[in-house]
């Protein structure tokens, strides 16, 4: 007995015997001989070295030497005034060293500075590395 054919048969993109593409297709344009790849242009070695070095000094002026008591005042000053308006009690107190904003100690993480040099070291980064234009 013979097995009737199926009526429609789907083709799988794996399945050599059902691909059109049986070869790959010749591309359809050349590339214009005019245009010329330029390979990328990395910034001097010592370069690299004196921006390495800078970020180790700014790394150790931002966390190791300043000390930033009247950045932590600041920013209790102003959460006391934002949690005021919003309805909460609070005031900063001073003991010692240590600024509390309603018994909560602020630190020196809480100040932004790590961040701030962080921004600042791209900028500045940027601005060295770009290329200068002649007017």
């Amino acid at each position: 007995m013979k097995r009737a054919r199926p009526a429609s048969t789907q083709s799988c993109a794996a399945s050599p015997r059902f691909n059109k593409y049986r070869t790959v297709p010749a591309p359809r344009e050349k590339m214009p001989s005019s245009k010329r790849v330029e390979p990328k242009t990395h910034p001097p070695r010592k370069v690299v070295l004196t921006y390495v070095v800078a970020a180790a000094a700014i790394i150790v002026v931002v966390y190791y030497l300043p000390n930033y008591f009247f950045l932590e005042k600041l920013v209790a000053d102003h959460a006391a005034v934002l949690l005021n308006a919003a309805g909460l009690q609070v005031q900063t107190e001073l003991v010692g060293e240590n600024v509390l904003l309603a018994n909560i100690k602020i630190v020196k993480d809480c100040t932004g500075v790590q961040v701030i040099a962080v921004f600042l070291g791209m900028i500045i980064l940027s601005q060295t590395l770009q290329p200068k234009t002649s007017s």
